[in-house]
């Protein structure tokens, strides 16, 4: 298989298993400091099971930078050689008609769209070849996307629950309940998350967004 296909199976197989099952698929894989995003996502995944460095000892310059970044759709140019640079604790809104290409930087940024050219950075490192689950960036789409068979609880409580990021229960009820109160869906917990009005269930998406503290939070007309 090539690095690309086993690269993806690691990813999933991490998400699923947890970070060490992901590390085994990738130091099976010969010439790992041949292909960028394999070594990339190896040191990700290190961190995550506590045997890397810490992922940010202090702030950058720059938390998120994107660098002559471009994507084309056929004969479309939807983002043509877009510069950025967003500073860490920074908020900043991307403002244009429909068609500008702002739903299409946020996915090239996540991941979810991969770049024709140029870089993403986040942290001062340079991820555009790297997995959308490992890039550390939670995204809100337009459409509330939440897990109609989760409660509001546990609708906030998924991202926390996930095998590469092993936090105890204890935390996970703690963040959930704080970010629930800051969002004001504290008294919504219990409830079915699709049973609510349109603005609590967009509260519902943001927090879930919120709630595992993410390098870069993307929001696409939350």
């Amino acid at each position: 298989p090539s690095p690309v296909v086993e690269l993806n199976r690691a990813v999933a197989v991490a998400e699923s298993e947890g970070p060490e099952a992901g590390l085994a698929i990738i130091d099976a894989i010969g010439g790992i400091d041949d292909y960028q995003p394999l070594h990339a996502a190896r040191a990700e995944l290190l961190r995550r099971s506590g045997d890397g460095p810490p992922h940010r000892s202090e702030p950058p310059v720059a938390e998120l930078a994107l660098r002559g970044l471009c994507k084309r759709f056929g004969d479309v140019a939807a983002v043509r050689d877009m510069t950025l640079e967003v500073a860490s604790g920074e908020f900043i809104v991307l403002l244009g008609p429909s068609g500008a290409g702002k739903t299409t930087t946020l996915r090239l940024v996540a991941g979810l769209e991969a770049a024709d050219a140029g870089q993403v950075h986040i942290g001062g490192v340079d991820v555009t070849r790297t997995a959308p689950a490992l890039r550390d960036v939670t995204f809100v789409f337009q459409q509330y996307s939440l897990y109609p068979h989760l409660n509001v609880f546990d609708n906030l409580a998924f991202p926390l629950r996930s095998p590469m990021r092993r936090i105890a229960e204890d935390e996970v009820r703690r963040k959930v309940i704080e970010v629930a109160r800051l969002l004001r869906i504290d008294d919504k917990l219990a409830n079915p998350a699709t049973k609510l009005s349109g603005g609590q269930m967009q509260r519902v998406a943001i927090g879930r967004a919120l709630v595992r503290e993410p390098a870069v939070t993307l929001m696409d007309e939350p």
